[in-house]
């Protein structure tokens, strides 16, 4: 998709931008077997939806996108039902609880432990045993949840989702499901197809159902019902090629008295395979991406490719209001004073793995921060480092996504991206740096920036990494050019310890900062490393904020109410030195800093007095904390 296609609607963000939506956030289940707790009355007052939810990438960007669709469009009081992999149930979590959103209550449901209800049946459908678990829906969700809207995560909303829950209404005594046609010939089966299962007509399709699971449990055997037809079906077609929608056509074929028919613009399907054109003149007021690729009919590709576009950037910010009623947390001194615009904000909406993950517990691991603006140099500088990645990237809406995309077309597993959606101007680097400590599956992390390369011995570097004992510190030396150029591929990389010897007496290189703040590496002792054939021991020196390897179990959090420019990290190694932990330098590996234009934060620094009298003011406050810990232990 081209930018040009993206602004080419930017009318469609304007609807929403006057919006003042009242959604709120409370989680209260977080359900873990089939043993479950009955939830409050609240949640059959509510409209319940149920979504099955997998750890891949776009399932996560699509439910994102989907849900500010939902929100957009409606103020009654929502009821999610997440039913989740076991592997993403926690980032899931994490992301509802940091969006805050108010009226919205979610609960969270491990599908792993079901699966195997439906590993048996054969199916080439994309999403697999994964497609196949939404049939058994009533033995997962809460038996006090009487109806739900269970809903694919491929679909936009364009009304209010109260209109299609109203459809509740038109139940008979017999209803216990509606759904919209499926908008194609491939249940007609014009070519006698044998794998084709059959259905009524164009049979149902199955992303958007309402279902009333308390006549579903209470009225009908379903597990009896589902697998006799399903055991019937395979007999005769082979694999579920559709998954749950086959197997649910064929109950409904069997009971046709239990189904009512929505109108088509509920599930307006615009897959690549669908005839939306031919077999839906109603207005759409719930689009379907429908298809694996998620590529949509030629006809209607512009329309909703922007439409997506559009909801896929925006700020999902503005969709909070209040923060379910809780009270603002006290603020202290500096916080309440002028100097409090300098903290950064506390709460960010997070999405923890969004891509990839760092496994591999046992592999030396690398913790970055980065905004969205460095999406060059951390590519770079995965060329070099192939080892695990866990990266917090900050953001908008839309830088985020692009960042996803491009970082997956490395086809690496091993990079996990956490998402902080932007809400402030002061960078939060140290919350940034909490967050992909917190996420790192590694044993062993490198604490490092996105704009360092990692040359050298890495193997050796691993080793030595694995025989840390618990109060040690490797730390790694830093170098820059001696040149600021910013087109980075042209410039030349010392590789090894001997260039790094030559390009320093040749003054092409110099030790990160030397010119500047030369405290901030001086105590690493370059001029001993350059001839070092073994590690050495260093002693803390005031200023220094070095680059480390640590044991990721026992590394304290950094402070997050330093952010921006100025001793975010000096703090940090304050700490590291005030818990008694030992330097000590590799001699086998080093950094080189990528040069880029000034930060914001860093003109900000430059240019504002005020700034720089509360970066010293909350310097002191850190110092006087410090002291007072140290003299209490």
């Amino acid at each position: 998709m081209t930018t040009k296609g993206c602004y080419s609607c930017m009318f469609v963000i304007l609807l929403f931008v006057g919006m003042y939506i009242h959604l709120a956030i409370t989680v209260k289940h977080l359900i873990r077997s089939q043993e479950r707790e009955q939830p409050g009355e609240y949640l059959t007052k509510n409209i319940s939806i149920a979504y099955y939810l997998g750890g891949k990438t776009w399932t996560r960007l699509w439910f994102l996108t989907h849900l500010k669709t939902l929100i957009s469009y409606t103020s009654e009081a929502l009821d999610l039902h997440l039913i989740v992999t076991s592997d993403a149930i926690n980032d899931y979590e994490t992301l509802l609880k940091t969006w805050n959103l108010t009226r919205v209550t979610f609960t969270l449901y491990d599908l792993d432990p079901f699966l195997k209800k439906v590993s048996w049946i054969p199916t080439e459908h994309y999403a697999g045993v994964y497609g196949l678990a939404k049939i058994l829906l009533p033995d997962i969700i809460h038996k006090s949840v009487k109806k739900v809207i269970l809903m694919d995560t491929d679909i936009l909303l364009k009304t209010d989702i109260m209109e299609l829950w109203r459809n509740f209404h038109r139940f008979t005594a017999k209803t216990i499901f509606a759904a919209s046609e499926n908008l194609s010939l491939y249940y007609l089966n014009t070519q006698a197809k044998r794998f084709v299962w059959p259905a009524f007509g164009k049979g149902y399709n199955t992303g958007v159902v309402l279902i009333d699971l308390e006549k579903l449990r209470n009225s009908t055997n379903w597990n009896a019902l589902w697998r006799k037809a399903t055991e019937e079906q395979l007999r005769i077609h082979g694999p579920a090629i559709l998954a749950d929608q086959d197997i649910f056509n064929s109950v409904f074929l069997q009971n046709p008295s239990w189904v009512l028919k929505l109108g088509c613009g509920y599930n307006y399907q615009i897959g690549i395979t669908a005839s939306p054109h031919k077999f839906c003149l109603n207005e759409p007021k719930l689009v379907h991406f429908n298809s694996k690729t998620k590529a949509v009919v030629p006809l209607l590709s512009e329309e909703y490719t922007n439409l997506r576009c559009h909801m896929e950037h925006l700020n999902g910010d503005m969709l909070k209001f209040t923060r379910n009623g809780m009270k603002p947390e006290p603020k202290s001194l500096l916080e309440s004073s002028f100097c409090g615009t300098f903290i950064p904000h506390k709460h960010f909406r997070v999405f923890p793995n969004v891509l990839g993950s760092s496994n591999g517990s046992n592999r030396l691991g690398l913790v970055v921060q980065l905004s969205a603006d460095r999406l060059n140099n951390i590519i770079r500088s995965l060329k070099y480092w192939k080892y695990p990645v866990s990266a917090a990237v900050y953001g908008t809406d839309e830088e985020l996504y692009n960042v996803v995309k491009s970082i997956e077309q490395l086809n690496r597993t091993d990079i996990a991206l956490h998402l902080v959606f932007k809400p402030t101007r002061t960078y939060p680097i140290n919350f940034l740096r909490n967050v992909a400590i917190q996420y790192s599956k590694s044993l062993k992390i490198v604490l490092t920036d996105a704009d360092f390369l990692i040359f050298g011995d890495l193997q050796q570097l691993e080793e030595a990494s694995s025989q840390l004992q618990e109060k040690e510190i490797i730390v790694i030396p830093a170098f820059e050019l001696t040149e600021d150029t910013y087109d980075m591929d042209k410039a030349i990389f010392p590789k090894d310890k001997n260039d790094v010897k030559r390009m320093l007496e040749n003054k092409k290189i110099r030790i990160f900062r030397e010119n500047i703040w030369p405290a901030a590496h001086r105590a690493t002792k370059v001029e001993e490393w350059l001839y070092a054939n073994e590690s050495y021991t260093i002693e803390w020196k005031k200023n220094y904020e070095p680059y480390i390897i640590i044991n990721r179990q026992s590394v304290p959090h950094y402070d997050e109410r330093f952010g921006g420019f100025g001793w975010n990290k000096v703090t940090h190694i304050i700490k590291l030195r005030a818990e008694n932990y030992t330097f000590k330098v590799t001699p086998t590996s080093f950094m080189l800093h990528q040069s880029h234009p000034p930060s914001n934060d860093l003109l900000h620094f430059r240019t504002n007095l005020k700034y720089r009298q509360c970066l010293q003011e909350l310097k002191r406050l850190f110092i006087d904390e410090t002291t007072a810990k140290l003299n209490a232990a």
